[in-house]
């Protein structure tokens, strides 16, 4: 067997060899991208200006304005309106300074919080992302996991990203990435969203599909009930169990069928003739009826 010629020295091999091992084993680990960071307060800044969203602001300028005009009345008034109209027009000026420099107001507040939170161990932070969420170290080796289920939405600003997880936000600076860069985390997180709105619209679609099929299922047994319909023409009308539905809605013998145990409670509980309420199953909602019974000693 011949020897392969190689243009590399020995140093430089075992370099390539480590490297591929550092590859192999980031890519075993499951984190896809990794953040290193001292979270200073430019950052924080910065994060305080994407939570400070153009609605907030815009609420607290509606606000000023309302105050404002009001104010204007009251002086227009004149008499003993004319101080409270003073007083509403400073009112809605200082709401107005407030929307305008609230990011400064927030950046404060979030400053001093970092620093008063000790836990973490100072202000460096590690956040690794893999498939089902992200994981925020400090240096102190505190730890916490935002699952992606819970992620609300995505602030994308110039330098940093923050992921919102309800009222908790995690800043991702756009220039410290150890694994992946920017842009593809940007897109990650984009496919996160869109993975969320997915499985919710179709969460949506199922509670409101089994809200209609127990509507569906009320409106037989009150057909039922009122003699409009017998059970047999029931049956036909309304049962989707085509295995059943052939034999005009006989199942058997409860003993020798294995029913479910919502079903099997309920149908416990009828005497011949009976029908019962619309029972909720693991399989969909039913109306039974009780055709005949027998007791058969120690069965």
């Amino acid at each position: 067997m011949a020897d392969a010629e190689s243009n590399l020295v020995p140093s430089e091999a075992a370099d390539q060899v480590e490297v591929a091992l550092e590859t192999q084993v980031a890519a075993d680990d499951g984190i896809l991208y990794l953040n290193e960071y001292q979270y200073e307060n430019d950052l924080v800044t910065d994060f305080a200006r994407l939570v400070a969203s153009p609605r907030r602001r815009g609420s607290l300028y509606v606000a000023a304005a309302i105050a404002a005009l009001i104010g204007i009345g009251m002086l227009v008034a004149g008499g003993n309106w004319i101080k409270f109209g003073v007083v509403l027009i400073v009112f809605g000026a200082f709401l107005a300074w407030w929307s305008k420099n609230l990011h400064h107001t927030l950046a404060r507040d979030f400053i001093e919080s970092v620093e008063a939170d000790e836990s973490m161990g100072g202000r460096y932070r590690r956040v690794a992302a893999n498939e089902d969420g992200l994981m925020v170290w400090g240096k102190s080796g505190k730890s916490q996991f935002f699952p992606f289920e819970k992620l609300d939405h995505v602030l994308d600003g110039e330098r940093i990203f923050v992921a919102m997880f309800a009222d908790q936000g995690v800043t991702i600076p756009k220039d410290t990435f150890v694994r992946g860069d920017a842009e593809q985390f940007g897109s990650f997180l984009k496919a996160r969203i869109n993975k969320k709105l997915r499985i919710e619209t179709k969460k949506k679609k199922m509670k409101a599909e089994k809200a209609a099929a127990k509507a569906k299922a009320q409106e037989c047994l009150d057909k039922i009930n009122s003699g409009e319909l017998s059970f047999e023409d029931a049956v036909e009308q309304y049962s989707e169990d085509t295995g059943s539905k052939e034999k005009k809605g006989d199942v058997g013998w409860d003993k020798l069928t294995t029913f479910v145990d919502s079903y099997q409670t309920a149908l416990e509980g009828l005497n011949k003739g009976d029908v019962s309420e619309v029972v909720e199953s693991t399989y969909g909602y039913h109306i039974i009826k009780c055709t005949d019974y027998f007791h058969v000693d120690n069965q």
